[in-house]
């Protein structure tokens, strides 16, 4: 049986209006990309039949060093402040609530994911996380200020709360991937952050965020309008 393994996420939650939200929440997406992954689910549930297999893993918010890691994910973000300027700074009030994953169990959860019975999983969506790693921002700051050699937590006079605010249940993940559980806690994962960024060493933030990467594509022609990558024109073969 063929398989697609979707990359969703849990940013499909939004605003939620619950205290605690899980598959069977109404989904309330508050920007393009919660309701790009909505989208996406819908369509290729539709896809699901008995000769192809979909499951469609919501991802908790990501962190953790990686490769080609991000510096735009939040907790990537915090400890980049902290480790480049002695400093973690919130651009809200910090009340607004977030589900954490480690990268490396993301990865876990795919794999787990092309292997799991077909009948099981397929035609579901599920969140990928761990109930004890929701945290508010004003709490994730004050982690990431207690690992760190002594930066101070800054929050704007004045800051908003961010609408973007769930706290995310993932009981349908033990009976969809039982095998499946969180191997890196938060602390371990800010300890692993800031251990590489002296490593490399992280001496900017230039070129690590996604945003600024994607409108130097489309600046220099290397992805179109709807974020595709261009290909190179291939050389004409010489007669």
């Amino acid at each position: 049986m063929r398989r697609f393994v979707n990359s969703s996420s849990c940013s499909v939650y939004g605003a939620a209006t619950e205290p605690w939200v899980d598959e069977g929440s109404t989904p309330r997406p508050v920007t393009a990309y919660g309701d790009s992954k909505l989208r996406a689910e819908r369509e290729l549930a539709a896809l699901s039949s008995p000769d192809f297999c979909v499951l469609s893993l919501r991802n908790a918010t990501a962190f953790g060093y990686s490769p080609r890691v991000r510096l735009d994910l939040v907790v990537n973000d915090l400890v980049a402040s902290a480790h480049l300027w002695g400093e973690v700074r919130l651009t809200s009030d910090g009340s607004a609530w977030r589900p954490l994953v480690h990268v490396r169990d993301i990865a876990q959860a795919v794999t787990l994911a092309l292997a799991a019975p077909p009948q099981r999983i397929t035609g579901q969506v599920v969140n990928i996380g761990a109930d004890e790693q929701n945290l508010r921002i004003i709490d994730l700051a004050r982690l990431v200020v207690a690992e760190s050699a002594g930066a101070r937590l800054v929050v704007p006079s004045g800051g908003g709360a961010d609408t973007r605010s769930y706290r995310v249940r993932f009981e349908r993940l033990a009976q969809l991937l039982p095998e499946f559980t969180c191997g890196v806690s938060l602390r371990a994962g800010v300890r692993e952050l800031f251990a590489a960024y002296a490593r490399a060493p992280l001496t900017s933030v230039e070129g690590f965020i996604r945003l600024a990467h994607v409108s130097d594509g489309m600046r220099s022609g290397r992805v179109d309008e709807h974020l595709r990558v261009i290909a190179p024109r291939q050389p004409v073969a010489a007669v």
